[in-house]
């Protein structure tokens, strides 16, 4: 792709007599603008600053150079309250459009047409020292598989921004300083959780940051590498898998299943309860009772905390329980159970689903 692509505009101005003149005259784009997306496929735009008669121009775009089509391509123009787009069509592999201005004007045309075989994805190297602080560097990494050049493009997305010149077929990685974070002594910490919705039926052991006000902005998801550092150099603990992160949340990495913990959780039972009847007495509501059972064995040598995460969709309440347990969201249930060694521990609770349709 060109840094720079030539647009030719013919411009037809209306004269007060019934005579016309024709002006063609040459424009340039500047620089290509990614979107990085987690979607594909991506859209690239560029502006170019047109010098309008007032009137009709012609714009015409060579595609081929695009990689595009034109029906692929969405056009606008600026400013919108005199200048418009009156029409649009294709010959061959040349787009135009005809626009029309009240007056001489300058105007910013921008085109968006979406680009595939360009790749990226983000991902963090992060350090954990023994003190409980911990670095985290965000790395972009782009491969162009579009089959041309991408010369001085900008790359945008959430808190993402990079400008480089990334020749077809190579890859590159850009440091993120704006997704990068230095946490303090005691923000790091490891715990047992089980979370089905997560990690299915197995305990894991997980790695998680919390950071002080401020320190930690909305993260994309992507891969991260843990490293532990310590006076003997640093080592490679584990890779995993980063969640999309909001702004200011403790960012949790999974570092495995969590040895000698098994959980086993089963649907004890599940009836519907307190019908509500149409006037053919047809079932229109129901409450939906389920009963659920979580049983616990610590197989370890030393106690652990394990921390129990149950999900429910829609709208429901918890009836009752064995166990103290605190509902933290629309669709979640959190408590923990204190595990000594070579105990199995069984709990159990009771959600109502509310307003149910057959």
């Amino acid at each position: 792709m060109n840094a720079r692509i030539a647009l030719t505009l013919i411009a037809t101005i209306a004269l007060l007599s019934t005579a016309a003149a024709e002006l063609t005259t040459a424009t340039d784009f500047g620089p290509a603008t990614v979107r990085l997306e987690p979607a594909e496929p991506l859209y690239v735009t560029r502006e170019a600053t047109l010098a309008l008669p007032a009137g009709e121009t012609t714009v015409s775009l060579p595609l081929s150079e695009l990689g595009a089509t034109a029906g692929e391509t969405l056009v606008e123009v600026a400013p919108a309250d005199c200048v418009s787009i009156v029409s649009s069509e294709s010959h061959s592999d040349t787009a135009q459009w005809r626009l029309a201005s009240l007056r001489d004007t300058e105007a910013t045309l921008s085109v968006t047409y979406p680009v595939s075989g360009l790749t990226w994805s983000i991902a963090y190297d992060v350090t954990v020292l023994d003190d409980g602080s911990a670095s985290m560097q965000a790395l972009l990494r782009l491969s162009n598989g579009l089959g041309r050049d991408l010369n001085e493009t900008r790359f945008v997305g959430d808190r993402i921004d990079a400008t480089l010149t990334l020749p077809s077929g190579e890859a590159i990685t850009v440091a993120q300083p704006a997704l990068s974070a230095t946490l303090p002594a005691g923000s790091v910490e490891q715990m047992f959780v089980y979370d089905h919705a997560l990690y299915g039926d197995t305990a894991v052991r997980l790695l998680r940051l919390t950071p002080q006000a401020g320190g930690i902005g909305a993260l994309p998801a992507g891969r991260a590498r843990i490293y532990h550092s310590a006076q003997t150099g640093r080592e490679l603990v584990a890779e995993a898998d980063l969640p999309a992160t909001p702004p200011g949340a403790p960012v949790e990495l999974s570092l495995g299943p969590a040895s000698g913990l098994v959980v086993t959780r089963s649907l004890e039972e599940s009836k519907e309860v307190d019908k509500r009847l149409d006037a053919r007495n047809r079932v229109v509501l129901y409450d939906l009772l389920e009963r659920w059972a979580l049983e616990v064995r610590n197989l370890r040598a030393e106690p652990v905390t394990l921390f129990v995460r149950q999900r429910h969709e829609g709208s429901w309440s918890l009836e009752e329980s064995n166990i103290e347990m605190e509902r933290t969201g629309a669709e979640r249930l959190e408590w923990q159970l204190n595990a000594d060694p070579d105990k199995l521990y069984d709990m159990s609770w009771q959600i109502r689903h509310h307003n149910r349709q057959p």
